[in-house]
């Protein structure tokens, strides 16, 4: 399997793309790259960690507009994403947590307008 290479994998988040918050704590990066939410093109950071310590594990995604210049934090947790009793974000394998990354990408919504500056994003539940 191509899988296993990971070194010079397409989006793989090196610990300094992560948030300051996020460096040297258990944060595990996902991936780092563009990808269109609705029609618009943006950078996507996602990794995964803790909310806190002995917090519940959880996927954040760091969304950067370039068009406007603005950036969203959105976290999503395992109740957002209605995960089976027995699924637990901390034990996925990462292909595993990579995928269900992206999934929650195409989740995301737009809501206001650029126009009305009040542009937002939202997750939608899986």
């Amino acid at each position: 399997e191509e899988e296993e290479q990971g070194e010079g994998e397409e989006g793989v988040v090196e610990d300094d793309a992560l948030p300051a918050d996020a460096q040297g704590g258990d944060a595990v990066g996902l991936f780092k790259q563009s990808l269109k939410i609705g029609d618009r093109l943006c950078s996507v950071t996602s990794f995964a960690s803790h909310a806190w310590e002995g917090g519940p594990y959880q996927i954040t995604f760091i969304i950067l507009y370039p068009t406007l210049g603005e950036s969203w934090r959105i976290a999503v947790t395992e109740e957002d994403l209605n995960l089976d009793e027995e699924a637990s974000l901390a034990n996925m394998p990462l292909p595993k947590l990579k995928a269900l990354a992206k999934k929650v990408v195409e989740q995301l919504t737009w809501v206001g307008s650029e126009e009305g500056g009040d542009l937002g994003i939202v997750f939608l539940a899986l």
